[in-house]
């Protein structure tokens, strides 16, 4: 995929994952960064992030950002909340403490949404 050959990497990776039946999690968080990032298909993109954490991907904290993000890109921001907050069970970032702050003033709830707002203040 760093070749920038979208088409084949994707190619590849549906084969890998229809033909070859894999069970590796990269394969479908690859085909959900292809999804989102090249097709804007978050609704398929979100389908992939979620085989890769049914996979038993390694990287939690990235996988439920992943999850998060198409998600708030489809306006599910009860649903992105809840991922990102898995996300923060396995790490954190600012860039997931300020969704999580936004998203709580956006869902009326305001002692989340200060909760994390301070959580944001003290992050480096």
């Amino acid at each position: 995929m760093e070749t920038g050959d979208t088409i084949s990497a994707k190619t590849n990776f549906l084969r890998a994952a229809n033909e070859m039946n894999s069970t590796d999690p990269v394969v479908f968080t690859n085909l959900g960064t292809i999804a989102f990032m090249k097709e804007k298909n978050f609704s398929q993109a979100e389908q992939y992030y979620q085989k890769a954490i049914d996979l038993g991907h390694t990287d939690k904290f990235n996988a439920y950002s992943n999850l998060g993000i198409t998600q708030l890109a489809q306006r599910k921001e009860a649903q992105a909340a809840a991922s990102f907050e898995k996300a923060l069970e396995y790490g954190t970032s600012r860039q997931v403490l300020g969704n999580l702050y936004l998203l709580y003033q956006s869902l009326g709830n305001p002692e989340k949404a200060n909760f994390y707002r301070e959580k944001l203040a003290v992050s480096n």
